[in-house]
């Protein structure tokens, strides 16, 4: 009986740590958003760094390397420069 409420005491404590670091996240691109005037500069950035913590789930130490190589790869001013042609190109 005690060790069952042991257990369950330890889950509710790791899964509220999990749930807040996931809040946390969320509030810190938010507020980056809000901060910055929710650009569409902030909002690639907070994508970008929302997919890096993506990336560190990863268990391989070379697949977590190349995912975030790949997040990294295309700075703000390259993706403005592409989403402006497509959007020439669409109209």
């Amino acid at each position: 009986m005690r060790s069952q409420r042991l257990a369950s005491r330890s889950y509710g404590v790791y899964h509220m740590a999990w749930v807040r670091g996931g809040n946390l996240g969320r509030m810190i691109i938010g507020g980056s958003l809000l901060a910055a005037g929710c650009t569409q500069q902030a909002w690639y950035e907070g994508f970008q760094a929302s997919e890096r913590q993506k990336c560190e789930t990863l268990l391989s130490q070379s697949a977590m390397q190349q995912c975030i190589d790949q997040v990294n790869n295309l700075s703000y001013s390259q993706y403005q420069r592409e989403r402006e042609g497509l959007i020439k190109n669409s109209r």
